[in-house]
């Protein structure tokens, strides 16, 4: 009887190809060719074998006392699938070629050719009836079990893309637990499998399939069959695609952050199929945890050039050019990524992200809305979805999307935005409401703590504001009596004690945090980000010869920390060491060429040094990567203001202007260069609305002042404007006696009516 093992054994082996080559043939029809270039279309076992699925389930079926026979994989890209149509039609080929495996097979049986039993003396022909008849009710009850709507089974495939997405993702959740609930059902749930094998054993009987012939061939081969299938399954672990097997481990090894044990087996795998793109994409990502942006760019460029519809693929380029700062680009990734699959969920959220940034505010919001339609539980989209509508002064919106978002996540940062927005429309009591739900939750939150002091305060409750604060404090003490060595406990507690102007106490508490962090570094001598906090509290301490040499320690140990490059430009620009802050923001750039915030305190160095075209190249930079920001536009306007270019100098005030109408210094410079294009009146009303918004800028009395004394010099209303000038003038005088009496009496402007009295006598009296 071991003949009906081995024939059982070829036989379905031979049915589980042609099951796995019906997946593969019609997904090829249907639009995803790589099958082709994985070497599906075939009949090779090997080719369909994995480990769990063809190795491990099998021997768990064995020990189980069940039927221990090897089990196939293919891997299909459903995305690259014409339509839902097609994703049915791929599920259910896999089960149809086993029905026409079963069809075939029964022929026979059907029509009576095999209306004789054998002769159990004629070993060869018996064996291989008994082994046609269980071969047909194995598969027979194979087609029931694959055709169970349990996710992962080709049943719930074929009614997978005509269910709604959100039914879908929630199913698919449970796709790795498929066969498990598979087994219970089998062995813990008897009438499940007694309802499958009697409804098995009655098709067999009508398609004319002796029942005592099937389960006599069912017990030849349970009895001899040990040995062999173990045999066979060593032999399929010995010539498996051992390349497939390498690549299966990767994935676990960057989820446990082993990049460069990853890429030494990615490496490998490359050598031997250099046309993997699942390697190339894999490769990309391991050399972007890495910070190997530029080499994990080309690797998804070799990701694309295999597959150029790769989702992945183009989804990871999006996030590095993200990190890059070269948005446009970024954004360009997630929409090819889109484009290929509508349901990729975290592109549509990072692409709102950018959008956000590039004040893109309608798009961004179609962006998270669409990531929220993809998955209703998605806080951070919640989150993002509020900043923007804030951004478009949709205020309730934005308070509903950042209450589902906290709704979601308890910790989520959306409480805050949310109290903070309703501070801003000053609803201070709706403000108190949403911190007195999050303190019942977590009463000790001291971020929440401080906001409910802050609102107390502003609704003239001081009392209790203070006992808030108090509070906050003893938060802070019981957490330290516990970790007394906390450096970030020490740096928090600091951070809030200078909030509510409690100087002398944060001090001590930064120099707390700064003796805790020099311990730490003495067991962690080189960790980048222990150096980095402690260097910016020794910047707090105004200890700043000390913060610049950690600065530079840091980046000797690690040359392309760029924050600490940026820290160190900064200190050295507070010492007026302007060439050495020019070089450290030079450093940053080669690092982040678009970090626009380096670009412009570059500029502003060279400005420092009246080196104004190099500080008008800087802010041009900074201005393409992010125009939203007016104090760009202001900063080059003063750089062609004292370039003498005033037309240039105008646009830019005008247009820091339409991005922050309130701003009164630029419409004070902006006044500055109508005078010197000698468009008095328009300057002189340039400094009005500089004045309606803050009075208390000097400047801009005494340059209205000037513009009127110019006004004079060419004989207009000559006690008009001597009376404009004196009124101006003296509210500059007001502000700043010394500086505008010194101004007043070398500046070129008043020379006309340097002689009159009334000048004079303001000087003088001043």
């Amino acid at each position: 009887m071991w003949l009906v093992a081995i024939f059982v054994c070829f036989g379905w082996m031979l049915s589980l190809c042609l099951h796995e080559f019906g997946h593969a043939i019609v997904a090829y029809w249907g639009g995803d060719t790589s099958v082709k270039d994985k070497g599906y279309l075939t009949l090779n076992p090997l080719k369909y074998t994995e480990p769990g699925v063809s190795l491990a389930l099998p021997l768990i079926f064995l020990l189980l006392g069940g039927i221990a026979l090897p089990g196939g994989a293919v891997y299909i890209n459903h995305n690259k699938l014409r339509d839902r149509y097609w994703k049915s039609a791929v599920s259910a080929a896999g089960p149809i070629a086993n029905i026409i495996v079963v069809v075939l097979i029964a022929l026979p049986f059907k029509f009576g050719w095999l209306s004789v039993t054998p002769s159990p003396k004629d070993r060869f022909i018996f064996s291989a009836v008994l082994s046609l008849s269980f071969i047909i009710v194995i598969n027979i009850f194979v087609i029931f079990i694959n055709l169970l709507p349990i996710p992962a089974l080709d049943g719930y495939g074929i009614i997978e893309p005509w269910l709604p997405k959100k039914i879908q993702r929630q199913l698919n959740k449970f796709s790795k637990y498929g066969i498990g609930i598979l087994f219970i059902l089998l062995w813990f749930v008897p009438e499940f499998s007694r309802f499958l094998w009697l409804t098995t054993y009655q098709i067999s009987d009508f398609l004319g399939v002796p029942r005592d012939l099937s389960i006599l061939g069912g017990e030849a081969f349970r009895q001899n069959s040990v040995f062999l299938v173990l045999g066979l399954i060593s032999l399929l672990w010995i010539f498996r695609d051992k390349k497939r097997g390498e690549l299966n481990k990767v994935p676990k090894l960057l989820d446990t952050g082993k990049y460069n044990q990853a890429l030494e087996t990615l490496e490998k795998i490359l050598q031997q199929d250099s046309d993997n793109a699942y390697a190339w994409m894999l490769k990309g990502y391991g050399l972007s945890c890495l910070n190997r942006f530029d080499d994990a760019l080309l690797a998804f460029e070799q990701a694309i050039a295999l597959e150029s519809d790769y989702t992945q693929a183009w989804y990871y380029r999006g996030t590095v050019y993200q990190e890059l700062g070269e948005w446009h680009k970024a954004i360009a990734s997630y929409d090819k990524s889109i484009e290929f699959d509508s349901d990729y969920v975290n592109a549509w959220y990072n692409k709102g992200v950018i959008l956000l940034s590039l004040e893109q505010y309608q798009d961004a919001l179609i962006a998270f809305e669409n990531a929220i339609k993809l998955q209703a539980n998605y806080h951070q989209a919640w989150e993002k979805k509020g900043d923007t509508l804030k951004k478009l002064q949709r205020h309730d919106d934005a308070i509903n999307a950042y209450h589902q978002a906290w709704k979601i996540k308890i910790d989520s940062p959306a409480w805050v935005k949310q109290i903070k927005l309703l501070e801003d429309l000053k609803r201070y009591s709706e403000a108190l409401k949403v911190c007195e739900q999050k303190l019942q939750l977590q009463p000790e939150d001291t971020q929440i703590l401080y906001r409910h002091g802050l609102n107390l305060e502003r609704m003239q409750q001081h009392p209790q504001a203070q006992a808030d604060y108090e509070q906050i404090i003893v938060c802070y003490d019981k957490l330290i009596k516990r970790q007394p060595n906390n450096a970030d406990l020490w740096n928090e507690k600091g951070t809030f004690l200078e909030k509510i102007k409690r100087h002398e106490q944060a001090q001590n508490a930064y120099s707390r945090a700064v003796e805790s962090y020099e311990k730490l570094l003495q067991t962690q001598p080189n960790n980048i980000q222990i150096f980095y906090k402690q260097a910016y509290l020794l910047e707090k301490l105004q200890r700043y010869t000390e913060a610049l040499s950690i600065y530079n320690k840091i980046t000797i140990i690690q040359n392309d920390f760029y924050q600490a490059w940026y820290a160190k430009g900064i200190i050295l620009v507070k010492h007026q060491q302007y060439e050495e802050a020019i070089s450290a923001f030079t450093q940053v750039l080669e690092i982040r060429p678009e970090d626009c915030n380096t670009w412009f305190f570059r500029g502003q160095v060279f400005a420092e040094l009246q080196q104004y075209q190099q500080a008008i190249a800087s802010y041009n930079h900074a201005i393409e990567i992010y125009p939203g920001a007016y104090i760009f536009w202001f900063y080059r306007a003063n750089a062609y203001l004292y370039s003498q270019e005033y037309e240039k100098a105008l646009s830019d005030y005008e247009q820091a202007l339409k991005l922050q109408p309130d701003y009164p210094y630029a419409w004070t410079n902006k006044g500055l260069a109508l005078m010197r294009l000698q468009r008095y009146p328009e300057a002189l009303v340039s400094y009005q609305n500089s004045i309606q918004i803050d009075s208390t800028i000097g400047d801009t009395w005494y340059n209205k002042a000037c513009c009127y004394a110019l006004q004079h010099n060419l004989g207009h209303n000559l006690d008009h404007n001597l009376n404009k000038v004196i009124q101006n003038l003296q509210q500059a005088i007001n502000l700043d006696t010394k500086k505008y009496c010194q101004l007043a009496a070398k500046d070129s402007d008043f020379d006309r009516i340097r002689e009159e009295s009334k000048f004079q006598n303001l000087l003088i009296e001043s």
